[in-house]
Formats: structure tokens, sequence, C-alpha cells
């Protein structure tokens, strides 16, 4: 009696295994036949990215060489200047 139901479980738990494993098997199989993959082209999507920001930077190159200086005269670079100066001592002072 023991027996019958020892070989009675090893039955179901293999019935059981074979289900499980067909059923897993084939939801791989419907999963990859009836849907379309989803694939990304990140190699040119990055290509495109630092080609556009390299064109950004020329511009913005040949810009900076044809326009002339962004100050006005030489009188407003040295306040400017002494204006930097004034502050970073300033600065220098209250961080010591």
């Amino acid at each position: 009696m023991f027996s019958i139901s020892l070989q009675n479980i090893i039955a179901t738990i293999l019935i059981s295994l074979f289900f499980i494993l067909a059923g897993h098997f084939g939801w791989n199989y419907l999963r990859d036949t009836l849907t379309t993959k989803k694939t990304k082209d990140l190699v040119s999507n990055q290509v495109e990215k630092y080609k556009k920001i390299v064109a950004e930077l020329q511009e913005t190159i040949e810009t900076s060489k044809t326009q002339s200086s962004p100050f006005i005269d030489s009188k407003e670079k040295e306040e400017m200047n002494d204006d930097l100066l004034a502050f970073a001592t300033s600065f220098a002072l209250t961080n010591e």
C-alpha cells in the first residue's frame, strides 16, 4: 500500500513538471513568434548626437572669431578687471 502511494506521488510530480515545462516553452514560443522584437540602434543615435554637438561647437567658435571683443573699449576692460580683482580679494578675506 505504501509503494502505491509513493508511485502516485512520483507520477503526479512528473506529470506536473511536464505540464509546467510544456506551458513555459509554449509561452516562450508564442511570445517569440507572434510579437515583434524592439531594437534600438544606440550606436547611430550617439553618433548623431556627437555630430550635432561638434557642429554646435564649431559654429560657436566661428561666431566668436567673427565677432569683436565683447568690451566696448579698453577702459571698460580695465574696469571689469578691477571689479573682478576687488571681488576676489574680498572673497579671499572673508574666507580666512
